[in-house]
């Protein structure tokens, strides 16, 4: 085998390599984020509708273990309605 064969053999056993891994790549979510922009914007000062946005609520099973990316917020209207705005991934 010559040096230019060789050096073609490993590159092509690295492109393999490199197309078997982009199968496990996790993408990330932005869950927290988007929950967190959103809770900003609610909880202004200048905001004459909404009463304010509690904490973030994270998608926890009985253990205390992150069971999902979701986030929940729970927001209240000057008028004393409540609403929930849930944020997951699709």
């Amino acid at each position: 085998m010559t040096a230019a064969e060789f050096h073609q053999q490993q590159l092509e056993q690295q492109q393999q390599l490199e197309e078997q891994l982009k199968v496990y790549q996790i993408k990330p979510a932005y869950c927290d984020f988007i929950a967190r922009k959103i809770k900003q914007a609610i909880n202004t000062p200048d905001n004459e509708i909404l009463a304010g946005c509690g904490s973030v609520k994270f998608d926890l099973d009985e253990d205390g273990a992150l069971r999902s990316t979701m986030k929940t917020l729970f927001v209240a209207d000057r008028n004393g309605k409540q609403y929930k705005i849930t944020v997951e991934e699709l």
